[in-house]
């Protein structure tokens, strides 16, 4: 047989699987400070580094506590991690120093000893060492003087006493010099070890140089202007002709904090010439140029104020151009990142001679994350140049953004095209003509490509409502509202909001009473109406933004009568959506003339509130207090009136009042307006017929005329009737022919009481003269689901003798079917009771059932089959 693996590992009897789950066991009434602490002293190396991960979070929390319980075990074990845990520990150690999360002594006396204990230790990885230089450089400033001349300073020079020591120790010397030289005075400085760091800005090794010059600044701020012109400017000079493109770019960075301390004068005549020089240098390598590229607007800035001349700053813009066409990547990505500011620092008038090579350049360039950023702070730059020069030279560069075949610059776009085009509206109205002109396709294009990219769509809607004061209403009308009206009805729920906000606002812009009452028919027939209750709710957010920008008066004639409707809608989604919009129907009212709507509306938030529903009557009732305290308006400016009918609450009736002026000669074709009337009407008497013949089917009684032997097929209804879930039958009060059906939504009431909609209730009444078994009846449905779903039906048999046969016939009934009487009495799972009324012969009989059971209606089966019939309800599976 092989030998196995070297690395397979022997299965763990039973005794090491007890011992480890018992070391992986922690109690559980520990405090999550004790259970810390547990696991970091007791645990595995991923308990561990969960502990290391949540210590700032967990000294956020229980303060200094936490502090000293876990950090002083931490620092205890932080050398007998592994690399990544012990990195991970020192950053921790840092955040809480840096956030200052506990006091400051208590952070120094706990770190300040594990600082200077780990970065003496020699051959520590490089990451170690870095990560307690940056723990070193967030302590510093809660140090005392003393304890730094003391016991840092000593240790800082003992490192970098000569070029014999290590590499790694210089390095640690000249971070804790440059760390230190905020915390001492000028003179502590110069007689210190000011010369001992000039002396490591020459080291012979080159990581030494570079940490060196990134400490200069602090040298500077600390020692003062005559210091820093005299001996650290000439050498950051020096440091800037170093053979090592890592140490120009160090010393780059560090002449740039410098400048700032710098007088205007001294930058002018050492500062800036250094830099002209250096900027001009054709040969530069990769990261030289990357570091140009991130500071070139700081350099900008300080060249522009000091040097207001169009030839010195048009050095260093000639400097800028190259940098944005090099065939570096990461160096143009910089430049795109910098234009807005680089512009704002050359000042618009030298755009045109300067910067609109590069930002032409830019804009078309290979890399799409080039053109995102440029996308990103298009709109910026053309704000900054103003609405002349933007037409002038943005028009080309715009339209490249917008025909972009990447959607992430097309995002970016998007996200800023109202403020973009908003640039483009100059007082030319000839120009401005021109420009939108080709603007139009340009946005048409863009929208037909970018595919099913739903934040474009998105940006796009939210753009569209500010296009009717850019575009011409027959180019809205041709090109926007058909694409809206597609978003609202086919985008994602944002888009399909922000659509209908579009809508609305071409519908009040749009002076063409002709397209205008298209609008609105299309919002009334393919959304009210809608058969998706996804497009009756998107109806109620284009309600919203009626109420937003119409007046009180146009919402009131035109739309509150539908919102009242949706309030009985079968779908509980849609009543959900519609609870948020009642606080507005209700200040659309104004008394006295409007008291009748005021209590249909009451009514429609006292029914929400006890909807069977309970996502819809919480949601009603988190609202119901806002629709209390919303005042009514009244007729005459008298104001309005609060919930207790005293005058108060914030009126708007000046802004109100400004729109029904602004919509006095806003009408509605008055033969579309009545077409819709009709089609409502018709659509209500289309119900109630539909409706009533469901009742005469359920009278109707069975149709075959001899008997049968065997099981019957049940009966499929093919319409899409309502969904009963219980029946009631009773006897009815008149002896004349009648029949009515009233039904509802779930759990709603129309105005009148009734209940109408899927899986609502039905009432129905039905009479007939004759003799004692024949009777009158009366058939109403109860209860309903909660959503037009697919209910489970309750089958029901009807068994006796006809003709000396039996028979057992079982019936399903399904949630859009109600079965003929006189065959079955099981409706949808529901409870059927049953009474009969003697006829005016005096014979009566009655009955009673209740859970299924149609015990009332026997005698009128026995009368109708020579007291042959019987009925029974079998149990729902």
């Amino acid at each position: 047989m092989d030998a196995l693996p070297e690395d397979w590992q022997a299965v763990p009897n039973e005794k090491e699987k007890c011992e480890e789950i018992s070391r992986l066991t922690v109690p559980e009434n520990l405090n999550d400070i004790d259970r810390a602490t547990t696991l970091l002293l007791g645990g595995y190396p991923q308990q561990q580094k969960s502990v290391v991960d949540s210590f700032p979070a967990l000294v956020r929390a229980k303060g200094k506590p936490a502090f000293l319980a876990v950090g002083n075990p931490l620092c205890v074990l932080l050398p007998t991690f592994e690399l990544s845990l012990k990195v991970a520990a020192v950053e921790a150690l840092t955040a809480v120093a840096e956030s200052q999360l506990v006091a400051g002594n208590d952070i120094v006396e706990l770190l300040l000893p594990s600082v200077l204990a780990n970065i003496n230790v020699v051959g520590s990885p490089d990451e170690v060492v870095n990560a307690w230089l940056k723990c070193f450089h967030a302590i510093v400033p809660l140090l005392d003087k003393t304890l730094i001349k003391a016991k840092i300073l000593p240790v800082a020079l003992a490192k970098g006493a000569n070029d014999e020591t290590s590499v790694q120790s210089r390095v640690i010397c000249c971070a804790m010099l440059g760390s230190m030289a905020a915390c001492l005075t000028k003179e502590e400085i110069e007689r210190g070890y000011l010369r001992r760091a000039m002396t490591l800005c020459q080291d012979t090794d080159y990581i030494v140089r570079i940490n060196m010059c990134d400490g200069l600044h602090c040298l500077a701020a600390a020692v003062g202007l005559e210091v820093t012109v005299a001996t650290i400017l000439p050498e950051i000079f020096e440091l800037m002709k170093d053979e090592e493109p890592l140490v120009r770019v160090a010393a780059i960075n560090s002449l740039v904090a410098v400048m700032g301390v710098l007088p205007a004068d001294v930058r002018r005549k050492k500062a800036v010439p250094y830099c002209r020089l250096f900027f001009q240098s054709p040969d530069m390598e990769s990261q030289v140029a990357r570091c140009m590229a991130s500071q070139f607007p700081s350099v900008l800035c300080q060249v522009v104020a000091d040097i207001d001349n169009d030839l010195e700053v048009g050095v260093f813009l000639g400097a800028y151009r190259q940098l944005a066409q090099r065939q570096d990547l990461e160096t143009r990505r910089l430049c795109a990142e910098s234009c807005a500011a680089v512009l704002k620092a050359a000042t618009p008038r030298r755009y045109a001679t300067h910067v609109h090579e590069a930002l032409t350049a830019l804009v078309a360039d290979p890399d799409q994350e080039v053109r995102r950023l440029m996308a990103l702070q298009f709109h910026d730059i053309c704000k900054m140049l103003g609405k002349e020069r933007c037409a002038q030279y943005m028009k080309r560069p715009f339209l490249n953004l917008l025909g972009d075949e990447s959607n992430a610059v097309r995002v970016q776009v998007m996200a800023s095209l109202v403020q973009t085009l908003d640039q483009f509206c100059i007082a030319n109205e000839e120009a401005r003509t021109r420009a939108f002109a080709d603007f139009l396709p340009a946005l048409l294009a863009a929208d037909a490509g970018c595919g099913y990219c739903w934040r474009i769509h998105h940006h796009l809607m939210l753009a569209l409502p500010h296009f009717v004061h850019m575009f011409t209403s027959d180019e809205i009308n041709e090109h926007f509202l058909p694409m809206a009206l597609r978003y609202m009805a086919g985008g994602v729920a944002p888009v399909r909001e922000a659509a209908a906000d579009a809508v609305v606002v071409f519908m009040r812009h749009n002076r063409k009473q002709a397209q205008r009452t298209d609008i609105y028919c299309k919002l009334l027939r393919d959304y009210a109406r809608a058969k998706s209750h996804w497009r009756r709710m998107t109806f109620i957010d284009a309600c919203h933004h009626v109420v937003r920008r119409f007046s009180t008066k146009f919402f009131k004639t035109y739309f509150l009568d539908t919102c009242l409707e949706l309030t009985a809608d079968p779908v509980p989604n849609v009543r959900l959506h519609l609870t948020a919009l009642l606080p507005a129907l209700k200040q659309s009212i104004r008394l006295p003339e409007d008291v009748e709507q005021l209590e249909r509306v009451n009514s429609a938030m006292s029914n929400l509130a006890t909807d069977n529903d309970r996502d819809v009557a919480g949601q009603a009732r988190a609202v119901n207090d806002l629709f209390k305290r919303t005042p009514v308006r009244m007729t005459g400016g008298a104001g309005l009136l609060d919930m207790n009918g005293l005058p108060g609450g914030h009126s708007s009736s000046s802004e109100d009042s400004k729109k029904e002026e602004e919509e006095a000669d806003f009408t509605f074709s008055a033969d579309d307006i009545e077409k819709l009337k009709n089609e409502e009407a018709l659509l209500q008497k289309n119900k109630k017929v539909g409706n009533g013949d469901m009742v005469k089917s359920a009278r109707a009684g069975p149709r075959a005329s001899g008997p049968t032997s065997g099981p019957s097929k049940p009966r499929r209804s093919t319409n899409d009737a309502p969904a009963l879930s219980a029946l009631s039958i009773s006897p009815a009060s008149t002896s004349s022919s009648s029949s009515s059906i009233r039904s509802s939504g779930d759990s709603k009431s129309g105005p009148s009481g009734g209940r109408t909609g899927l899986g609502g209730r039905v009432g129905a009444s039905s009479s007939s003269s004759g003799g004692a078994d024949e009777g009158q009846w009366s058939i109403r449905a109860t209860g309903g689901t909660t959503a037009p779903r697919l209910a489970s039906s309750t089958p029901t048999s009807v068994s006796g003798q006809g003709s000396g046969d039996k028979f057992s016939r079982p019936y399903r009934t399904s949630p859009d079917q109600v079965v003929s009487v006189g065959r079955s009495a099981g409706l949808a799972g529901g409870k059927v009771a049953a009474d009969k009324s003697t006829s005016s012969t005096g014979a009566s009989s009655s009955g009673a059932a209740a859970n299924g059971k149609a015990g009332g209606l026997t005698s009128n089966l026995n009368a109708a089959t020579g007291g042959k019939f019987s009925t029974s309800s079998i149990p729902r599976r």
